[in-house]
């Protein structure tokens, strides 16, 4: 399964690839996807084959439902999963690297959920609301230079 935009009509390129590779009836790209978590919740492993990528959310997204990741080792992807502790990590060019990584974890169903639980309890602790809302107060002390004894609104 495939989703995601496609604005340059990659998605025809892929049908006619997997004709040709004999494995159209197994491939269901899906095109643009407005319910994330319920394409996820259908998901056995989850894979992120980018060269390039600004944040890479997907990959938080698929991480925080516990799903087990192989992604490119690419720079924001290699600071969102660690290799071998929350998800696994592949050189996008190397397309056989990839595809094992992949078999690896659908035959090593215990490695999946350990990579899976792990990649999930990252994301709960890295991006609750507790923690988040300690960035934003950071970020709003260095900002103002205010000491962060001193409660806002408060004189000094």
């Amino acid at each position: 399964m495939i989703a995601g935009s496609d604005p340059t009509g990659y998605a025809d390129d892929l049908r006619r690839l997997a004709d040709t590779l004999h494995v159209g009836h197994a491939v269901d790209i899906q095109g643009f996807c407005d319910d994330p978590l319920a394409f996820l919740r259908r998901l056995d492993v989850f894979a992120f084959a980018s060269d390039s990528e600004g944040f890479g959310i997907v990959l938080l997204e698929a991480m925080a439902t516990g799903l087990p990741v192989v992604a490119s080792d690419i720079y924001p992807l290699n600071h969102i999963a660690v290799e071998g502790e929350t998800g696994m990590l592949v050189n996008p060019a190397e397309p056989d690297a990839f595809a094992a990584a992949l078999i690896k974890l659908l035959e090593n169903p215990e490695l999946a959920h350990r990579l899976g639980k792990a990649g999930r309890d990252w994301c709960l602790r890295e991006f609750s609301e507790e923690k988040m809302l300690q960035s934003i107060e950071r970020l709003y002390f260095d900002l103002t230079g205010r000491s962060r004894d001193v409660a806002p609104g408060c004189a000094r």
